[in-house]
Parts: structure tokens; C-alpha cells; sequence
């Protein structure tokens, strides 16, 4: 008999990254804009940043989540004030 294996999603397979830049909310995406590339946070963790702070932020590239926000979404574990 072929063993039959369940598809799971490949959010193991990504390196949890720490990055910083600034933060641009517009309507319901919180974005981090940093020198490399554009992060759509997504997270209970992300909830509370403002439009404008500087931030470090730790968490786990999350490509297969859809957004309707522009960027790659990360999946925030936390994240600390800049400056």
C-alpha cells in the first residue's frame, strides 16, 4: 500500500529574520519600509505600531499568506523601538 503523507504549509523551512526600518500604515497593512525590500506585517505583535516609528522587528517570512497589501508578508514575533 502507498503511504499517503498531508501537505503542510512550508513555514518551517524559512529562517526567522530581524530587520529594521520605518513603519507606513495605510488603511489596514502595516508595512515596514527598510533599504532591501518592503514587509507587510501581519501578527498580533504588529498591531499596535503607528504610522512613521523606526522599528526593529523579528519574525518569520510568511510568502504564502495573501494580502492586499504590497510587500512580503512577515510574521511578527516581536518587535522593539529604533532610535
Amino acid at each position: 500500500m502507498p503511504k499517503t503523507t498531508k501537505v503542510e504549509p512550508p513555514v518551517d523551512e524559512f529562517q526567522q529574520v530581524v530587520t529594521q526600518g520605518r513603519v507606513r500604515v495605510t488603511g489596514t497593512c502595516i508595512e515596514l519600509i527598510t533599504a532591501q525590500l518592503n514587509w507587510v506585517l501581519i501578527g498580533p505583535a504588529a498591531d499596535g505600531l503607528r504610522d512613521g516609528q523606526q522599528v526593529k522587528v523579528t519574525g518569520v517570512p510568511n510568502p504564502n499568506r495573501e494580502t492586499i497589501c504590497t510587500g512580503s508578508p512577515l510574521l511578527v514575533s516581536s518587535v522593539a523601538p529604533v532610535g
